[in-house]
């Protein structure tokens, strides 16, 4: 979970995935958007035994006065294979 989140900037989150065989993970995205709770973005990938960097952007939304978003990051996979994930990151984009 990454919090304290500026409302209305956008956010990219990405991640390098490597699968031990072919199936397909999600790296995805949850909880930004306090107005749309279920709100998700995800990328998925079905290569096997590469590294793969997914990238998803996120602008996240707040409606509680003083309670800044957040956003949960997971690695999901269909169970045909090993997921693996590394150096993730969170970079703020610059223009708004």
């Amino acid at each position: 979970m990454i919090d304290r989140l500026e409302p209305g900037r956008k956010y990219q989150l990405s991640a390098w995935v490597r699968q031990s065989a072919t199936g397909c993970v999600t790296l995805a995205t949850y909880g930004f958007d306090q107005n749309d709770p279920e709100r998700s973005v995800s990328a998925s990938m079905t290569e096997a035994d590469q590294w793969v960097q997914l990238k998803v952007a996120v602008t996240p939304a707040r409606c509680l006065v003083g309670v800044d978003p957040w956003v949960v990051v997971s690695l999901e996979h269909d169970g045909k294979a090993l997921a693996f994930w590394s150096n993730v990151t969170v970079t703020v984009f610059t223009s708004r």
